[in-house]
């Protein structure tokens, strides 16, 4: 019995995510092939998923400072699946 309490308490909740952020920047590094200047990734919900939004910034070749070209990664927290890619 103390055996399947100690279990519950190491396993993680439900909703939390099941990949770390650092394996959605992975992932989303992995789908955008550009050199960035930047990334950043949060969590957020979506219909009723947890999802890694990574936003990577990159600067284009012969752009001028301050310019950037936006990738925007969303990946299923529990599976590390691609949901979404948007460029800006």
């Amino acid at each position: 019995m103390a055996l399947a309490s100690l279990g519950a308490l190491c396993d993680p909740p439900a909703n939390s995510p099941e990949i770390s952020r650092e394996r959605a920047i992975e992932i989303a590094r992995q789908e955008v092939d550009i050199a960035a200047e930047s990334v950043e990734a949060v969590q957020v919900a979506s219909e009723g998923r947890i999802l890694w939004r990574v936003t990577i910034k990159a600067r284009l070749p012969d752009a001028p400072p301050g310019l950037f070209e936006t990738r925007i990664v969303d990946i299923d927290a529990r599976s590390g699946k691609i949901v979404s890619l948007s460029t800006s």
